[in-house]
């Protein structure tokens, strides 16, 4: 690939479409018209109907699945939970990805 074959300014994705039901919840996580509902048994259940196939399944395994992947026992009684987050890895070099991304973008479209 030449110079002059490489991208030239940054792109710019116009604004994303409105929906009417994308409300933020401001009492949990996501949107106001979707949440998990949790029984005592501990299966979870997606409110709503904002996603066909998953929203009113009744989902017994994910929430063992949370708990082993993500390393957090969420409890099931209501309140606010408390709990220490997992760490995170420092990042990983990228210096192959770097040296190819290099070739087709300037230095001011990579951040």
């Amino acid at each position: 690939m030449t110079a002059s074959s490489k991208i030239r300014g940054r792109i710019h994705p116009g604004p994303p479409k409105h929906d009417p039901r994308d409300v933020i919840s401001t009492q949990s996580w996501g949107f106001e018209d979707t949440t998990f509902a949790v029984d005592s048994s501990g299966a979870i259940t997606v409110t709503g109907d904002r996603y066909p196939g998953l929203s009113g399944e009744r989902l017994p395994d994910l929430l063992p699945w949370f708990r082993k992947v993500i390393g957090i026992d969420f409890p099931l009684e209501p309140g606010e939970a408390h709990f220490d987050l997992p760490s995170v890895p420092d990042p990983r070099p990228a210096d192959a990805f770097l040296a190819e991304i290099r070739k087709s973008l300037d230095q001011g479209q990579i951040t």
